[in-house]
């Protein structure tokens, strides 16, 4: 209806509508016009009032800064849609799509149009409350492994009989992986999900991206006390693995399941493979048998196997906000992860129950990930061992030091010995795990060093001779 005036107006304007003029409107529309408009200038305190729609330049412009800075644009979603945002995210119903002078625009449910940001676009699927668990997987060209994925997690969520969903981040993709995984939630309606389909900034693609992106707005969906999960698309978890990583999470705050190879896929890699295993896991279980002995840990009893990978991770989601998230690292942000809540002191078991299965294909998504370490056993003839390998007389130091540490934190003489000398820990705040990060990075003698596959024998028979109550031998490492 047209606002009613005794000056003379440019054209007709309803209350809410944010393209018209202040001059000539009366004074509660004339200030509704300048609020507008100054909220027009800053599209992070835009206030989701109902209306005809957002200016279109003003809408552009708010739809570019959340494609750069989604968490802290602070854009609200549709009021007469499905909720309003929550963590400075965009939400808003798919629905059919209208143009808007030549942009691509969604109208979400409820009538208002606005531009969705093209790199994060957010579906769901099933029953959305009540969640207590959620599980993560970052996807990217894995249009022939995503069904059976979802398929082995579904089963598992529903094996542990806890309320909870999928959050599947499709992230720089050109395949159908995201049109499957639509018509595999519309096949399970009874399976409660969240789809992410995204674009990475350049500067930040990689699975670490991807992931952290997932995890956040999985911790939008659960409660504080709630439970997060990542997994791989091109894994299948175990029907109990969901069951497991919950039992496991009454004894710690961090879970490093167990990834082991697909079978059927190992059976097939190229004879040259079996060059290097069975010495490279021998060699594995000493290491993991000396920490066992040198720094145990009660909430990590023998055997540990010390993995800590993406494919099966299980966290609280206290833990996830307390730490900042998942690093935006194109490898090893799992490692790196995992690595920060040690360095808070959260307690981090590396349990055998909650398992994986990964698979064996030799061309990964990512440079330097599993793919590329199978592939470099397969055709180098002396391929780099596992970051985790170091020489033995490192990890005699590196671990008795550790262990003695630990047991004479905070005030016993060992470490008032060590603090001096030590550069200032802005971030130690009373935690080991931080006062070891900064005594690794001072004492030359700790930093790490690559082994390959022709030193392992030697290194090996010097870890035999220390368990065997031996001297090491003088061999330099």
């Amino acid at each position: 209806m047209p606002v009613l005036s005794a000056k003379r107006v440019r054209r007709d304007l309803r209350a809410g509508d944010r393209r018209g003029e202040c001059r000539g409107l009366p004074g509660p529309a004339a200030r509704r016009h300048r609020r507008q408009s100054r909220d027009r200038l800053d599209p992070g305190s835009m206030r989701g009032c109902r209306g005809s729609g957002r200016h279109p330049r003003t809408a552009d412009r708010m739809a570019r800064r959340a494609a750069a800075h989604w968490r802290q644009a602070r854009i609200p979603a549709v009021r007469g849609g499905i909720r309003v945002a929550r963590h400075g995210e965009v939400r808003g119903w798919r629905a059919p799509r209208c143009r808007c002078r030549g942009r691509p625009v969604h109208r979400a449910r409820g009538g208002r149009v606005m531009n969705f940001p093209r790199s994060r676009q957010m579906e769901r699927f099933g029953n959305q409350s009540g969640w207590r668990v959620a599980v993560v997987i970052p996807a990217r060209n894995e249009q022939d492994r995503i069904r059976g994925c979802l398929d082995a997690l579904a089963a598992s969520l529903a094996r542990a009989r806890c309320p909870g969903g999928i959050v599947l981040v499709v992230n720089n993709t050109d395949d159908a992986t995201a049109a499957i995984a639509r018509d595999w939630w519309g096949a399970h309606p009874d399976s409660p999900g969240i789809l992410l389909d995204c674009e990475s900034p350049a500067d930040q693609a990689g699975v670490g991206w991807a992931r952290r992106q997932g995890l956040d707005a999985a911790s939008a969906q659960l409660p504080q006390d709630g439970n997060l999960m990542t997994s791989d698309a091109d894994a299948r978890v175990d029907p109990g693995w969901v069951a497991a990583n919950l039992a496991e999470l009454t004894q710690a705050d961090l879970i490093c399941g167990t990834v082991r190879p697909m079978e059927a896929e190992l059976s097939r890699l190229p004879d040259a493979f079996g060059r290097h295993g069975p010495r490279e896991g021998a060699y594995m279980q000493a290491i993991v048998r000396l920490i066992s002995t040198l720094d145990p840990q009660p909430h990590d009893p023998a055997p540990a196997h010390r993995n800590a990978a993406g494919a099966s991770l299980a966290f609280s989601a206290r833990l996830h906000a307390d730490v900042g998230g998942m690093p935006c690292l194109p490898i090893r942000e799992d490692r790196v992860f995992v690595g920060n809540a040690e360095a808070r002191d959260w307690r981090i078991r590396y349990a055998g129950a909650p398992v994986v299965l990964a698979s064996c294909r030799l061309t990964g998504r990512t440079g330097g990930g599993m793919a590329a370490a199978l592939r470099a056993r397969i055709e180098e003839d002396d391929p780099l061992c596992d970051e985790l390998l170091e020489p033995a007389r490192t990890a005699l130091l590196r671990y008795g030091l550790k262990g003695q540490l630990r047991r004479s934190w905070p005030d016993g003489a060992l470490v008032g010995v060590l603090t001096p000398h030590l550069p200032p820990g802005r971030d130690r705040g009373g935690h080991f795990g931080a006062f070891w990060r900064l005594v690794e990075n001072a004492l030359p003698g700790l930093r790490p060093v690559r082994l390959r596959q022709s030193d392992l024998p030697a290194q090996q028979k010097i870890l035999n001779d220390w368990f065997a109550g031996q001297p090491p031998g003088r061999e330099r490492t």
